[in-house]
């Protein structure tokens, strides 16, 4: 039964084979017949090489098509197929699927039809249609369908498809059918039947065996079969087109298939969307309405349409105006000339449309058609809005999902920038732990995703960051200090470890690899590092301690400009330091909001420990990373002036603490009395609360006094001490007189004068009384300096040992005067040595290295100029004005050395000279100083003429005087012209420049060393250099104390405190409103607020002082900011607005009537509105 099967299949399948063969011949025959006898002469067209394939039991034979490219000399293969023209839609579609990867069938198909000829004419238009096509090919995964050949629209779509190919060298499968009649095979080669070239960018060819109207009726049959049977979405687009592409529009729409026109192209086109603009109803959406006029108005357009003047125009107007009338909204329009909006989105929202009828298409579909397309706009409005509260919850829970559509659209949005997506996502999905199991899911493929070089996601950032971690990969290697693990689960390891070695402090790592994870804190930093601001601002507002992780940002930003120290890399640096910048400001911005509300708790988040950043201080990150406009803010200066202070009253002046520490009996007026005004961080009554006149003082303080602000502060305050006077007690007289001897500003009045004493003592010793061992041995006043100096060495080397065990090892230790300090030392311990052991001969050198010594510490007691607020900006001005003279100095010692070779080399020939009457040459040392001698000289106007001449007139009669020349007279005027005339004013110019450029901001980088001054001498004990020595035993007594017993010891660092409970919740809570007020202000109300903040620091004003007399160019910057404000402002109000409606609730509008007070009222009527 089985074989007699067999054989009937074989019987029929060889007998439809010579059926399809004589069909075939047939067919050529009629086509040769129909041609003219001029044409049968013609020769043979070898472009299209033709080999035959197999064929279907559905009467369809498949072949290939070769061609040779016309940009290469590659040859290109077209599959094709050869079908009926009555070949069941079905039957084809199931052979196009096969041509497709994976069998996989179409999202939507998008048929495009339209003129023959070159249908635009204006070069702008043409290249705007076609790059939308390519934005359409690049986004949408489709099916294209069109004519095959080259003409027309045809041939934008392959050049299109060309294009696409040449950019993505992965060249992923794009179907592209092409519908064409067949022609005929002569001798192996292909001859189309009208003559016209084939299109030979599309992927297949379909060749319909009969007319051009079978073709058109077969492709018509299939958009239909592929919309109504297979529920595909199908796009027909009309691009120019005669009387038959308007018929083919009028079926389709008739048949529900959608139809964009293109505006612009002309002919049908034109005249469809013509009607469509004129019938419009501009109060309905979807209606149209004709006037009188339409009728008149359109007969032209239908006129231009028709080819030949046998058509009747009337005829189309009529059949356009019963299509809009009954299926309007099938019909859609894109004008080339509308640049707002462009083709591929246009057809993108027709297919959301489509696919989306009657909202059928799940949350899931959804997410990821957006997320294909990169539309924003869409997600907002059919996804993420309050009208979709199921969608939104049901996105909430997908979230936490590793592979769910939602954590796919946020993955992808992060690693391609989408900062649209994520405002969407963040917006409506608000619960934290949902972002938990996002981060610890997918916050390594992130970095991955952005950092491999190999992957086309990667950024510039991520890829230098990857460079960077590679090299500290490597050094940590050799060193022993990392193991080489490439998997998965070290990789943020890996990144943690070089974060750090880019801040310089173990514990401010960037990523918690084990416990609790701050996933929006994980997710600013990535964005930070990544070089993605808007991003990490996002993320920056929905996460907690603003002000201390944006410092944070900065100082990475700022360390990775650093780092980044190459050409190719020049850009990624400004955007680093531009980005470092902006983080500074907005920490800036925020505290200034946070000090207006409250100054004292201002004060106190700059020094409490932050747990989730390493238990960092925002001061220790400000003055590490040298941030120099926070450090500069009120809030840090007055702070500094408190804990400079301690319990002194803030407005005592420093003459007055001059006098209290040499006269005891004064300091009760100067320090605050009650002690619960007094908090552990030093705060003061005028530093807490607000200088109102309508509010009064605690304690019982009332504001009965005209005056205001400070005097009235210092009047209450002289007045409480009057009364109080007599009331203060034994105890609390001692406790005030060790506070004030401990306050770092004491401290520093003796440590200058102990300095002082000191130098007194070593210049005496090294004026008078400096002999040899041989002659007068080590007098007293040199053991008194060895001894002070030995305790002051000690004190040095106390602060290096404390500040390597800080968690911000260079806080203050690490910078110019402690440089300066170890050469002083070592100078110092040198000249003991030689002291110690040169002879009587040789004793002048001990001398001068100890006057050198003397010297150096003479000019060190320049660092107590810093504490000025006067003297201290001209002692920084003057460090930068030295860099000046250096490059001075190497660009006089070109002339010098130029000008001084060619005077030695015409004055003193192979560099000999008159020794007592011989010829001698000079030694190396000898030749380097006479070289340099006179020139140098010559800049300060010794000019030594009479050696020019010959020298003296007793060297010039006996000859023994250098050789005169005329040139060097000649050169010696040269010389001068030089020196005097450029470089001496050169000089003074670098001067103007350096102190022109560094004046305004030389306040400022006062206030940034003013940090390491208040802290040092905050950490120094009371007792002064030689005495010192005796809390340096106390010290490592203690020290080994606990060392032994294995305890900590409990002192109290005003720098670093640490607040818990309520009190941690409430600072929390302040600095998350001055956040929402700093975002909510606009620029008028910051500069208002940054001037009022300025009560506290005069120096403020000069900064903003130039407020009043703004530029015309700042003026619109600060009027399109609040615009700008004012439109966002005025867009999340309608949101708003459309939430409310979205959740219908009723709204009851009451007025009430004048003169009516606060209680109860019942109004006579009341208004629903809904």
């Amino acid at each position: 039964m089985m074989d007699t099967e067999t054989n009937t299949r074989s019987h029929i399948s060889r007998k439809n084979k010579v059926i399809i063969d004589r069909w075939l011949n047939h067919s050529s025959k009629q086509h040769d017949t129909k041609r003219k006898p001029e044409e049968k002469s013609k020769e043979i067209s070898r472009k299209y090489k033709y080999t035959r394939g197999g064929e279907t039991q559905n009467n369809l034979k498949h072949g290939i098509i070769r061609l040779n490219s016309e940009d290469t000399e590659e040859q290109i293969k077209i599959p094709c197929i050869i079908a009926p023209a009555d070949t069941d839609c079905k039957i084809l579609y199931e052979e196009m699927r096969k041509w497709v990867p994976f069998n996989k069938a179409p999202k939507a198909v998008l048929s495009l039809t339209g003129g023959s000829a070159h249908f635009l004419n204006n070069e702008t238009l043409a290249s705007r249609l076609k790059s939308g096509l390519l934005d359409l090919i690049t986004t949408t995964s489709l099916w294209l369908i069109t004519g095959a050949t080259n003409t027309g629209i045809t041939t934008s779509v392959g050049e299109a498809i060309q294009e696409y190919r040449d950019k993505h060298e992965n060249k992923d499968h794009i179907p592209a059918f092409g519908f064409s009649e067949w022609g005929k095979v002569v001798k192996g080669y292909y001859q189309t039947c009208n003559g016209k070239d084939l299109e030979p960018n599309h992927t297949h060819l379909i060749m319909v065996d009969g007319s051009e109207e079978k073709v058109l009726k077969l492709r018509t049959d299939l958009r239909c079969y592929l919309a109504t049977h297979m529920q595909i979405p199908v796009i027909l687009l009309i691009v120019e087109g005669g009387p038959k592409t308007f018929e083919i529009a009028l079926e389709s729409v008739r048949k529900n298939i959608p139809v964009l026109v293109i505006e612009g192209s002309g002919k049908a086109a034109d005249f469809i969307s013509k009607g469509y603009k004129l019938s419009e109803d501009k109060t309905s959406e979807g209606n149209s309405v004709f006037t009188e006029t339409f009728g008149p108005e359109m007969f032209q357009s239908a006129k231009n349409m028709s080819d030949t003047s046998k058509d009747d125009p009337n005829k189309y107007v009529s059949q356009l105006k019963d299509c809009l009338k009954e299926k309007r909204k099938m019909i859609y329009v894109f004008s080339l000339d509308d640049t707002s909006e462009t083709l591929d989105r246009h057809i993108q929202d027709m297919i959301f449309t489509i696919r989306n009828k009657d909202n059928k298409m799940d949350t899931e579909k959804k997410i990821r058609l957006v997320n294909i397309w990169n539309r924003p706009d869409i997600a907002e409005n059919h996804i993420f809005n309050m009208q979709n509260r199921q969608d939104i919850a049901y996105l909430r829970e997908s979230l936490k999902k590793k592979d769910s559509a939602v954590s796919e659209l946020f993955k992808k949005s992060l690693v391609n920038n989408r900062v649209e997506f994520v405002t969407l996502v963040l917006k409506y999905i608000l619960a934290p732990e949902c972002y938990q199991q996002f981060v610890t899911d997918n916050l390594s493929l992130l970095y991955r995703e952005c950092m491999d070089p190999e992957k086309e996601s990667s950024c510039t950032a991520g890829q230098f960051l990857h460079e960077y971690l590679q090299s500290s990969k490597q050094s940590m290697l050799k060193r022993g200090n990392w193991k080489n693990d490439r998997s998965d689960l070290k990789y943020l390891d890996d990144i943690n470890q070089a974060v750090i070695l880019l801040l310089g402090n173990r514990q401010l790592k960037p990523i918690e690899t084990m416990g609790t994870i701050f996933p929006f804190k994980a997710l600013f930093i990535w964005a930070v590092l990544m070089n993605r601001r808007e991003m990490a601002e996002l993320f920056w507002k929905k996460d907690s301690d603003f002000i201390c992780a944006a410092l944070y940002a900065s100082s990475l930003a700022k360390k990775l400009a650093e780092s980044a120290c190459s050409e190719e890399n020049m850009e990624l640096i400004t955007s680093f330091a531009e980005n470092s910048k902006y983080y500074e400001t907005l920490a800036y911005n925020v505290m200034t909001e946070l000090y207006c509300k409250d100054k004292s708790k201002a004060r106190q988040l700059l020094v409490k420990k932050v747990e989730r950043y390493g238990n960092a201080t925002i001061f220790e990150l400000t003055e590490h990373n040298n941030l120099m406009k926070f450090i500069g803010h009120t809030a840090c200066q007055t702070k500094l002036n408190i804990i400079w202070k301690g319990r002194i009253a803030t407005y005592t002046s420093h003459m007055k603490v001059i006098f209290g520490a040499f006269l005891p009996f004064l300091i009760q007026s100067m320090m605050i009395q009650d002690d619960k005004e007094k908090k552990s961080t030093y705060e003061t009554p005028q530093t807490r609360y607000a200088l109102d006149k309508h509010k009064g003082l605690p304690n019982g303080i009332h504001n009965g006094s005209t005056k205001h602000g400070p005097e009235f502060l210092t009047e209450q305050h002289q007045s409480k001490r009057a009364e109080n006077w007599n009331g203060i007690a034994f105890h609390q007289r001692i406790r005030n007189i060790y506070y004030f001897y401990n306050a770092p500003a004491t401290k520093f009045i003796f440590n200058v004068l102990a300095y002082t004493a000191f130098l007194v003592v070593f210049c005496l010793f090294v004026l008078t009384d400096l002999h040899s061992m041989v002659k007068g041995g080590i007098s007293t006043y040199e053991y008194v300096t060895w001894g002070w100096a030995a305790s002051m060495m000690t004190e040095e080397i106390r602060q290096a040992l404390v500040m390597s065990k800080a968690p911000f090892r260079y806080v203050t230790w690490f910078n110019f005067w402690t440089v300066y300090e170890v050469i002083m030392f070592c100078l110092f311990i040198a000249s003991v040595l030689l002291r110690l052991t040169l002879s009587e001969v040789d004793f002048n050198y001990a001398r001068a290295m100890y006057a050198l010594t003397l010297g150096l510490y003479i000019v060190n007691i320049m660092q107590f100029f810093l504490v000025s607020k006067t003297i201290g900006p001209k002692v920084i001005m003057l460090g930068k004005l030295i860099y000046d003279i250096i490059f001075f100095v190497l660009l006089f010692a070109v002339f010098v050395f130029s000008f001084g070779v060619f005077y030695h080399a015409n004055m003193y020939p192979n560099n000999l000279y008159h020794n007592n009457g011989t010829l001698t040459k000079r030694n190396a040392y000898g030749l380097f100083k006479n070289i340099i001698y006179m020139p140098y000289w010559q800049l300060y106007g010794e000019l030594n003429l009479d050696t020019y001449g010959g020298g003296t007139e007793e060297e010039r009669d006996t000859g023994t005087g250098p050789e005169i020349s005329e040139i060097n007279i000649v050169l010696l005027a040269l010389y001068m012209v030089l020196t005097q005339t450029i470089l001496i004013n050169f000089l003074i110019a670098m001067f103007s420049h350096t102190f022109n450029k560094f004046q305004e901001n030389n306040e400022l980088v006062w206030k940034f060393h003013r940090f390491s001054l208040v802290q040092e001498y905050y950490d120094r004990c009371v007792l002064v250099p030689p005495l010192i020595i005796i809390n340096h035993i106390k010290r490592a007594f203690f020290y080994i104390l606990y060392k032994c017993c294995d305890s900590k010891t409990n002192q109290v660092n005003v720098f670093r405190i640490e607040i818990k409970g309520k009190e941690k919740k409430r600072l929390d809570l302040l600095e998350k409103d001055a956040v929402k007020s700093y975002l909510n202000s606009s620029i008028r109300l910051r500069r208002s607020r940054a001037k009022t903040i300025s009560s506290d620091d005069g120096s403020l004003e000069d900064r903003y002082k130039h407020d009043a007399e703004l530029s015309l160019q700042e003026q619109v910057e600060v009027v399109t900011a609040d615009v700008g404000q004012i439109q966002n402002h005025l867009k999340e109000i309608t949101q708003n607005i459309k939430d409310i409606k979205a959740y219908k609730q009723k709204i009851l509008l009451v007025e009430l009537p004048r003169g009516v007070q606060s209680g109860t009222h019942v109004p006579d009527e009341v208004t629903m509105f809904e």
